[in-house]
């Protein structure tokens, strides 16, 4: 690194060529520029992708969208609190990158619990691609309506959870249908009080 002094007591910072100007402990230095080599993995494009497709849903809210998520985030958030995102706009941001998650409540029942920020509609499916069952406009970003937990109870047949997010993004989560026992009997050895 090469230490700049400036007589006059100006400040330089920026780019020159392929040499970066920047302040290190008070100091002003320049040094050569760094350009990686390697190209990068499919989770890296993945999360890339999926944090421009946040920045474009948030930029293209209207003013009043724009608003409503301010007023959200201050009901959520109304004192600052470690862990939390600064500022609306990165709360905005949550919905788009925030993946649905799916737990077992009760796996006899078949009761599930769905988290997002914003889930907007939820339906399950048979293994035919046959609605069994749709809850929608669960969020709307016009009327300050948030639905971030949704507890849900399958039926023996659903082998699929479908759930599109305030932001438009659809989720897919597949199940095994339950296999009901079937109990066979005999007509010839069968007594009528053992079998109904």
């Amino acid at each position: 690194m090469v230490k700049i002094d400036s007589t006059i007591g100006m400040k330089f910072k920026g780019k020159i060529g392929d040499f970066i100007i920047q302040d290190v402990n008070g100091q002003q230095v320049l040094r050569k520029g760094y350009k990686e080599n390697k190209s990068p993995t499919a989770q890296q494009l993945e999360v890339r992708s999926r944090f421009k497709n946040a920045v474009n849903w948030v930029k293209n809210l209207s003013v009043e969208e724009k608003n409503h998520i301010k007023q959200y985030f201050r009901q959520v958030y109304p004192y600052y609190e470690k862990g939390q995102p600064a500022n609306w706009y990165n709360f905005a941001k949550n919905f788009v990158l925030t993946v649905p998650s799916i737990e077992i409540i009760d796996e006899t029942t078949r009761t599930y619990q769905i988290k997002h920020p914003g889930i907007l509609s939820i339906s399950h499916h048979d293994t035919f691609g046959n609605c069994l069952q749709s809850f929608e406009n669960l969020s709307n970003l016009n009327n300050l309506k948030f639905t971030n937990t949704f507890v849900l109870t399958l039926y023996p047949t659903t082998t699929l959870i479908k759930v599109i997010t305030i932001s438009g993004d659809s989720y897919e989560f597949k199940f095994n249908p339950v296999t009901i026992e079937l109990i066979y009997c005999d007509i010839r050895y069968c007594n009528p009080l053992y079998c109904k």
